[in-house]
């Protein structure tokens, strides 16, 4: 991303903490084990992810695109009814490494889904 360097992060103990507040949010608590695709996409803030605001996307491209990548499928009759904190992590984790900044991962999940 913009004003990103090429160097890669992983996910630590910080970023992961910012992970399971959104999956709080997400699944109704920090120690829940899955969330329903239904309550995964109640939550997803569309509006502000970056495909949408830049018009390069529909909030539904923007949303099976997440799901894809995160769930494997946006399909709701190939994908499971339920996302697991496994998961959901995992696609945080993959995110992590292509962002610098603690404060930019903190913000980008916050686009995606609003930190309570």
């Amino acid at each position: 991303p913009f004003g990103q360097l090429r160097r890669q992060v992983p996910l630590s103990d910080g970023r992961r903490a910012v992970v399971r507040k959104a999956w709080s949010g997400i699944a109704g608590g920090a120690n829940a084990r899955a969330a329903s695709r239904g309550q995964l996409i109640r939550c997803l803030n569309t509006r502000q992810l970056h495909g949408v605001v830049s018009r390069q996307q529909t909030a539904l491209q923007a949303q099976d695109e997440l799901l894809e990548k995160m769930i494997g499928s946006s399909d709701a009759e190939e994908s499971a009814e339920e996302v697991t904190y496994a998961e959901f992590e995992s696609y945080w984790e993959r995110r992590s490494w292509e962002v610098t900044d603690d404060g930019f991962f903190a913000l980008l999940i916050h686009n995606h889904f609003p930190l309570r």
